[in-house]
């Protein structure tokens, strides 16, 4: 079943949230099932492992290891979970796991953060948000999930260059105005929807992963130098990893064990040959590579 038919079956086993004038109303709802405004215009799953809200940067010229560790600044689940990067130990090398950490928006709070998102135009197809003459530069990508569709808004160059004319119609300057707005406003969650309405942060718990493994044919040189270890995941081979291999359950407690030993100048060696191991923890809605 889609997560369209999920949604009105939900609606018509629990009944309608009342709301006015746009705000969404999470009133009542329960895990695995839907919240809707009164008239029905706004639907989304309550269900853990359904994305709600995400936003990331994509692209840029970074390189392949950058691409493939990866992980969105923030995403917002149906049940309020959120998880954001937290601030990296300012070493060279740093730690192989990221910082991930966690909390959890109760339902005033998911009210207050889709009703910016409504405010900010976001509920809705993309307008047009230009391109500015800046070369390299990443996209910021808002993702949001509701009544059973999704909607994608991808503004390049976004930053510093977000409300700057930059050679851009004053349509597509407003559009990026009010992106930028939106995402400096969900970015900083306990001044948008108040303490009250968000747990305190805590650790993530990582159980999966994706992984990348690929033959070292040289090691960088100078100090600090490479750390060599030996693969230590029993029953899951490097030369089987290849370009990407997603990990879940014994075998991700054991990536996570060793890539807690690791930093980003720790390679692994299995049956003579070195490897660079690249792990990104999957998130509640990803399942796989």
């Amino acid at each position: 079943m889609n997560a369209r038919s999920l949604a009105l079956a939900a609606a018509l086993a629990l009944g309608l949230v009342a709301c006015g004038d746009q705000s969404v109303s999470t009133s009542g709802s329960t895990p695995d099932s839907t919240a809707t405004t009164a008239d029905g215009q706004i639907t989304y799953s309550t269900d853990p492992n359904a994305l709600l809200l995400r936003i990331d940067l994509s692209g840029g010229f970074v390189p392949v290891e950058t691409i493939f560790t990866s992980l969105p600044q923030m995403s917002v689940y149906g049940d309020g979970t959120v998880i954001t990067q937290g601030p990296q130990i300012a070493i060279y090398p740093g730690p192989a796991v990221p910082n991930l950490l966690v909390r959890t928006l109760d339902e005033e709070g998911i009210e207050t953060l889709l009703q910016t998102a409504l405010d900010a135009g976001l509920v809705g197809p993309a307008p047009d948000y230009g391109q500015p003459p800046i070369a390299d530069a990443p996209d910021t990508v808002v993702t949001i999930n509701v009544d059973g569709k999704t909607y994608e808004h991808r503004a390049n160059a976004l930053g510093d260059f977000g409300t700057g004319d930059m050679g851009l119609t004053e349509a597509q300057a407003d559009s990026r105005k009010a992106l930028a707005t939106f995402v400096s406003a969900a970015t900083d969650l306990a001044t948008l929807v108040g303490s009250d309405h968000l747990s305190a942060e805590e650790p993530y718990e990582i159980t999966g992963w994706r992984l990348r493994a690929t033959v070292a044919d040289s090691l960088p040189t100078g100090e600090p130098a490479p750390t060599l270890t030996p693969w230590p995941v029993l029953g899951l081979a490097l030369v089987s990893i290849g370009e990407c291999t997603a990990v879940t359950g014994d075998e991700a407690s054991a990536v996570t064990a060793a890539m807690q030993q690791a930093n980003q100048l720790t390679y692994f060696t299995e049956a003579g040959v070195t490897y660079q191991v690249l792990a990104r923890p999957l998130l509640p809605d990803e399942s796989g590579c």
